[in-house]
């Protein structure tokens, strides 16, 4: 399905799908359609030209953005009246203007051509792929870093913008021969904020990787490729732990022994000073005893002399007690009934007084009820009984009256007695007191070595106990980091893992020997360990030629990658740097042959280096490189229009 669309919507549509990235879709070119490797913003925030043609092609692009006339050029160096190459063939430039729009402009990078059709303008692709690598860590897998920069003027430079939030746009510059580097966080530079390290600033804020991570994600190497069934156990264990992505799993394992040795060696400290604190508790336990023992025999007659005065002292201070608890409580019984008395009272006076004020109201010839006028001789009867009742409850109130005196009485000679037992009490318990103090004093003869002691005892204590609830802490983080040790160990969580990956890499193995006709059978076991067969007789690798070992580890590369294209689908280059060497020719084909079906298969390019010449049948392009006045001169032949 062929379909039209702008750069920034194939953007958005790859930030949400990765479906781009991963080589799904294609683009038209001047050699037909190929494959979309990536596609990024490529100037940020730029001004843009329109260009039109005399046929009415139109394309608006960057000031930097490479046509085709005669050879690559950028737009700002174009005029009008110059031929750009397009789908049509070369076509006058009619219009060229720069706009005043300031936006984000988008470029693709194309599979082997480098370049594409851009509303049928053949444009310039960008290369980006090894960019993020130079950019976030200024350094590639195998070069130094003055081997990034040009060789004859020995500079680099590379600057990039990274959205690492809505909010905060991180910059990078980079600089080679002489080194620099720069990050900005929002145009501040992150060195006002007391950051000096921005190196590690980049790998733990904008990548959250290190570089041989992200590097192997990005760009998986080969080069530096070891025989599979001859490697020493140092080398397999690199290649292993390459191969199947475990080196995170090995610096884990690095941190956790580095942490088992710190607490080890805490814990052997905490043990040595737990057992000081113990030694001087003992002694100071000791001494203290010793030091009790000769007090106690100096004045044991004194002390129980003492001791039986505060015995007879004792039940007197007792009684004292008792009595004040007896008059307390009297004092309560009258104080309650004293507080009834007073609300009787109260109430009595508040009849009187009601009672009044209704005699008022017949004296001023009105109803005590509603205080209506009234003449009628019946009202005198009932002002009579108002006069009856208001002597009677006087003459309850006298008597009422009367009976205050009683309770004053009872209160104030509770009150005497209590101040009477208080003084008794105190008198008993200051002699108690002075008796106790004598008999403690010759008990602790020497009060201040008994608080040195003392002192030495509670302090070691307190610091034992501290020491042993961090001693467990200690030992409990111990057994958690054995733990660890043991699961990322090798024969841990590693080899589970290549146990997982075994049955399917000895599958692929077995299928790739027989495209390759080879006459043995090979699998790997748990261990990594390679097991030969010849017509179901196991064989030593040992026995098998130079050509015979090229062609099993060939095998053995071809199914990793097979395996890892799975996992990885933008991984598309494979390098063989002279694998062909010791080789019939019969072998040579059978190997072409292999690789061209991998490359079909997987959708890869293949590079195959070799001095001498090769069957061109089997390859699409030729590539020759030259060394000419300090630089490489690179030429491409496209084997497929020959043969076409």
């Amino acid at each position: 399905m062929n379909f039209k669309c702008t750069l920034s919507d194939l953007y958005e549509f790859d930030e949400k799908t990765g479906l781009i990235d991963a080589g799904f879709f294609t683009v038209e070119t001047q050699h037909g359609y190929k494959k979309i490797e990536g596609i990024n913003i490529t100037a940020k925030n730029s001004k843009k030209y329109i260009i039109e043609t005399e046929y009415g092609k139109c394309l608006e692009t960057s000031p930097d953005h490479l046509l085709f006339k005669n050879t690559w050029i950028s737009v700002k160096n174009l005029s009008i009246n110059n031929k750009i190459k397009t789908k049509d063939g070369f076509e006058k430039i009619t219009k060229i203007e720069l706009l005043n729009d300031i936006e984000d402009l988008y470029d693709i990078q194309v599979d082997e051509v480098q370049e594409f059709f851009a509303n049928e303008i053949v444009s310039h692709n960008s290369t980006f792929v090894e960019l993020p690598k130079i950019l976030y860590y200024g350094k590639l897998d195998k070069f130094k870093k003055d081997e990034i920069s040009n060789r004859l003027n020995k500079n680099g430079y590379i600057r990039g913008e990274d959205e690492i939030s809505p909010d905060t746009i991180i910059t990078i510059e980079r600089k080679f021969s002489p080194s620099d580097l720069r990050v900005e966080k929002n145009n501040d530079d992150i060195g006002k904020a007391g950051i000096t390290d921005y190196q590690t600033y980049i790998d733990l804020e904008v990548t959250g990787l290190p570089y041989h991570i992200f590097s192997n994600i990005i760009s998986l190497s080969i080069n530096d490729f070891k025989s599979f069934i001859s490697m020493t156990p140092h080398d397999k264990r690199v290649i292993i732990d390459k191969l199947f992505a475990m080196e995170i799993i090995n610096k884990m394992n690095e941190l956790v022994k580095k942490d088992l040795r710190d607490v080890k060696t805490n814990m052997d400290l905490f043990d040595r000073e737990i057992l000081t604190l113990k030694n001087n508790i003992d002694i100071a336990v000791k001494e203290l005893q010793k030091l009790k023992d000769q007090v106690a025999q100096d004045n044991s007659e004194k002390i129980i002399e003492l001791s039986k005065q505060l015995q007879l002292y004792k039940p007197k201070l007792e009684e004292g007690y008792k009595r004040k608890k007896e008059y307390e409580n009297k004092r309560d019984e009258i104080t309650k009934s004293y507080n009834i008395f007073q609300q009787q009272r109260m109430k009595i006076q508040h009849e009187i007084t009601h009672l009044e004020n209704q005699i008022k109201l017949y004296d001023q010839e009105k109803c005590p009820t509603c205080a209506t006028p009234f003449n009628d001789s019946r009202f005198d009867l009932i002002k009579g009984r108002l006069h009856e009742n208001i002597n009677s409850k006087r003459d309850e109130l006298l008597s009422v009256n009367s009976d205050e005196n009683k309770y004053t009485l009872a209160l104030e000679k509770i009150k005497q007695g209590l101040v009477t037992i208080n003084n008794f009490i105190i008198q008993v318990q200051t002699t108690y007191n002075t008796i106790d103090a004598e008999m403690k004093k010759l008990k602790i003869d020497k009060p201040q070595e008994f608080l040195s002691i003392q002192n030495i005892i509670s302090e070691n204590t307190i610091n034992l106990t501290n020491k042993g609830d961090d001693k467990v802490k200690f030992d409990e983080e111990y057994k958690y980091l054995a733990i660890l040790e043991q699961l990322y160990s090798d024969a841990g969580v590693k080899k589970k893992i290549l146990e997982s990956y075994l049955p399917t890499l000895n599958k692929e193995i077995a299928f790739t020997l027989n495209e390759l006709h080879f006459p043995y059978n090979l699998t790997f076991n748990s261990d990594f360990e390679p097991d030969l067969y010849h017509l179901g007789l196991e064989i030593s690798v040992d026995t098998l030629s130079t050509g015979e070992k090229k062609s099993v580890d060939l095998a053995v590369l071809v199914s990793i990658i097979r395996m890892l294209k799975r996992k990885y689908p933008q991984l598309n280059i494979f390098m063989l740097d002279e694998v062909l060497s010791s080789l019939d020719n019969d072998k040579i084909y059978d190997i072409l042959g292999l690789l061209k079906n991998v490359s079909r298969e997987l959708n890869m390019n293949i590079f195959v280096i070799h001095q001498a010449a090769l069957p061109i049948e089997y390859f699409d392009y030729k590539v020759e490189i030259e060394k000419n006045a300090g630089f490489s001169d690179i030429q491409f032949t496209n084997l497929t229009l020959n043969s076409e």
